[in-house]
């Protein structure tokens, strides 16, 4: 039995092995290839995921667009904090704290309900509530 099970793994190789060397010497092995393609599908999905929040946010009624982008720094990537945005549009820094809670809450259930972020169910139910309540 366990000499059968041995010839399944037979042509498998360590994912410490060495797979390739160049000519200086250097050394790749499996596990650094492998690392290497999980990295360039986590950046291009972060890199999608960045192009749809910039639609959703330029989508925004005009207030809301303009509070997210300061507050974030999508102008240049200077950053404004609450009370610097508040003094802004002559409203309170509690009042832009809530712009901000709200219209997060609100993106969240759009990226949620595009399936662009995934999410345990009972808050994907709590989103859809909140979009629908939006609309």
């Amino acid at each position: 039995m366990f000499l059968r099970k041995l010839s399944k793994t037979k042509g498998m190789s360590d994912i410490n092995s060495i797979v390739h060397e160049d000519e200086e010497g250097n050394e790749l092995s499996l596990e650094e290839i492998i690392s290497s393609d999980y990295d360039l599908v986590l950046t291009y999905e972060q890199e999608e995921m960045y192009k749809e929040l910039r639609y959703l946010v330029n989508e925004l009624p005009d207030r809301k667009r303009e509070i997210i982008r300061l507050y974030y720094g999508f102008y240049h990537n200077t950053t404004y904090t609450q009370t610097e945005i508040a003094s802004r549009f002559h409203i309170s820094q509690r009042q832009v704290s809530r712009i901000i809670q709200k219209t997060l809450k609100e993106l969240k259930a759009q990226l949620v309900a595009e399936n662009i972020v995934a999410v345990k169910d009972e808050e994907k139910k709590a989103l859809s509530i909140s979009l629908k309540n939006n609309v």
